[in-house]
């Protein structure tokens, strides 16, 4: 019981506060692609054959037993993620640098989920702590009285509330605990992936490439200068070219 107070005390150390995600990878000018492979697998698989029924002389059913055999079977795996020229890249900086607006607001609010549940799985883990805490003091000194000269007990009804209220206590906790790390996982993860649509990382991929392709094109050429135009001069006095 001990450690387990201790646990619950050292735990919000352990955990720490959550922490938004700021850095991503940048864009370096190389275009984008997507690794998309698909893989067949094979493998063995355990599967039920048959059974046989074991009866005891009165024909009664006693016991069933099953039979098992190993079967091969097969599946594919389609393997994806973006990348920028020939690194791969996690799917955030990937919508981050083609400028997917839609896409990055979304990791925004999942990042920003995270925060709000870590902040209130530590206020849980508190209250489950304390609860456990008082509850567990309620324990040791609620315990039954016992009469020296009948050897009858009586009480130990705050015992049992006590008991309960660390039962509670502990389970609340527990759950705080699960609130705080995930959260503080969720505000901080590099590695979500939110959209499981390949084609959408493609398409964003061309039109990323096409506007770097646009950007590249050199200038037009200027348009060549026109002629010079005379114009007509006094007589006796050669005229002066105009250039434009």
């Amino acid at each position: 019981m001990r450690l387990v107070a201790f646990a619950l005390v050292a735990l919000p150390s352990v955990v720490g506060c959550a922490e938004l995600r700021s850095s991503y990878t940048p864009a370096n000018g190389e275009p984008m692609r997507v690794y998309d492979k698909t893989v067949l697998r094979t493998g063995t698989q355990r599967v039920a054959t048959g059974q046989d029924e074991v009866r005891n002389a009165q024909g009664q059913l006693v016991a069933t037993n099953t039979h098992y055999e190993n079967q091969a079977v097969s599946w594919t795996e389609r393997e994806w993620f973006p990348m920028q020229g020939g690194s791969r890249i996690d799917d955030e900086s990937f919508y981050r640098i083609v400028d997917d607006t839609e896409a990055v607001e979304k990791y925004d609010r999942y990042h920003q989920s995270g925060m709000r549940r870590n902040s209130v799985g530590g206020i849980v883990l508190g209250i489950g702590g304390g609860v456990f805490a008082a509850s567990t003091l309620l324990y040791a000194i609620g315990g039954p009285t016992v009469d020296p000269n009948t050897g009858a007990s009586s009480g130990g009804g705050l015992r049992t509330g006590g008991y309960l209220g660390m039962t509670a206590g502990l389970i609340t906790a527990v759950v705080g605990i699960m609130m705080v790390t995930s959260g503080k996982h969720d505000a901080h993860a590099m590695d979500a992936r939110l959209f499981d649509e390949p084609e959408r990382i493609k398409y964003d991929a061309q039109k990323y490439n096409q506007r770097g392709a646009a950007a590249a094109a050199p200038a037009p050429a200027p348009a060549p200068m026109p002629d010079a135009v005379p114009v007509a001069a006094p007589r006796g006095k050669k005229p002066k070219p105009v250039h434009h």
